[in-house]
């Protein structure tokens, strides 16, 4: 089952295009005893960790100072819609800054609005921000974000967001706290919105899209389709480390974190389709506009053990049926010939 390993796990690790072009550790071993190149290597770290580092964590720090105040003032003061909006997108900005993002957006006259469901492929926690950092700052909503309960960083930006955007949190260990955050985006997305969605429900690292959750793609609701595009040649946003303060230290010491954002046509589900149908023509629709394959399976088949089973044997399966697609029948000649032998072979014992 080699095949089914690497057709996975080669979606959880960093992207190919980074371990080949960025100067990482692996790189450096494979310079041998050339003195130029580690001398290169070196004075190019030393820039990205001396230069590029301390930079962008100053403007890191300043976005959550920033966040953090306009939270305080919201306890005071009531701000409008409009203000709030022009908070977020600030903060949005100066964190993309302090990750080092560059991004290009791509059709900006398709951007979600209201009501609507906003759907993408999804990197890392940081996507959000990308994408809200593009929002008009003088529009009077942003976007419903929505996502899992962490802790760490990660819960300290979850609880500034929430105290100057409408958000949406669920744990994914509870069942029951997942059915009511579903409930939850249909009805924003059908009154209100525009939800910010990802539907994948893990991060990759932009060599695929994973198979897209259905649940929302449902009647009476326009789902507007976001695809992100990430060149890793010059650092890998995709979040692979087990705590996000490693993944962090390594995106501020890179180079830069290059997007490209696609808005695509919003879309309705069809009458004669059904929600998987939608979700997958949806999934189809970013999986090309970004160029890469869409995946059959989703992020469960790496990160549970059962799952990762049940698609496994399903493979199996596969394989099999199409190994015995390609065997010929036999002849009836050589049935013939079959059925004698075992005649022949039932007379002499």
């Amino acid at each position: 089952m080699t095949k089914f390993n690497d057709d996975v796990s080669g979606l959880f690790s960093f992207s190919p295009a980074y371990v080949e072009y960025e100067l990482t550790l692996p790189i450096l071993r494979q310079l041998n005893n050339d003195i130029k190149l580690h001398i290169f290597y070196i004075l190019t770290f030393g820039f990205r960790a001396f230069f590029l580092f301390p930079l962008r964590l100053l403007l890191l720090s300043s976005s959550f100072g920033f966040a953090a105040f306009w939270c305080l003032i919201v306890y005071f003061f009531s701000l409008t819609k409009q203000r709030k909006t022009w908070i977020a997108v600030t903060y949005c900005r100066l964190f993309c800054a302090g990750t080092g993002v560059i991004a290009k957006y791509h059709n900006e006259d398709k951007i979600p609005k209201q009501p609507g469901i906003a759907v993408s492929n999804h990197l890392s926690p940081n996507d959000i921000q990308i994408i809200c950092a593009n929002v008009n700052p003088n529009r009077d909503y942003l976007y419903t974000v929505t996502g899992q309960k962490h802790t760490g960083i990660i819960w300290v930006i979850e609880s500034l967001v929430e105290r100057i955007n409408k958000s949406i949190w669920f744990d994914r260990g509870k069942a029951n706290d997942r059915q009511l955050f579903i409930e939850q985006i249909m009805d924003e997305g059908r009154r209100a919105g525009p939800v910010l969605l990802f539907p994948e429900g893990y991060c990759t690292n932009n060599t695929h899209v994973l198979q897209f959750r259905k649940a929302v793609f449902t009647d009476d609701v326009t789902i507007y389709p976001i695809a992100i595009k990430q060149d890793a040649r010059f650092g890998d946003s995709f979040w692979s480390e087990d705590l996000f303060y490693n993944y962090l230290i390594r995106l501020l010491t890179s180079w830069a974190a290059v997007y490209d954002i696609y808005y695509l046509d919003p879309q309705q589900k069809r009458s004669d389709e059904t929600s998987d149908e939608f979700a997958t023509r949806i999934q189809l629709l970013i999986a090309n506009a970004i160029e890469k394959p869409a995946a059959l399976f989703d992020g469960s088949v790496w990160y549970k053990p059962a799952e990762r089973q049940k698609y496994r044997n399903a493979l199996q399966l596969k394989c099999a049926w199409e190994v015995s697609s390609l065997m010929p029948p036999p002849s009836d000649a050589k049935r013939k010939e079959e059925n004698e032998h075992k005649k022949v072979t039932f007379g002499f014992t």
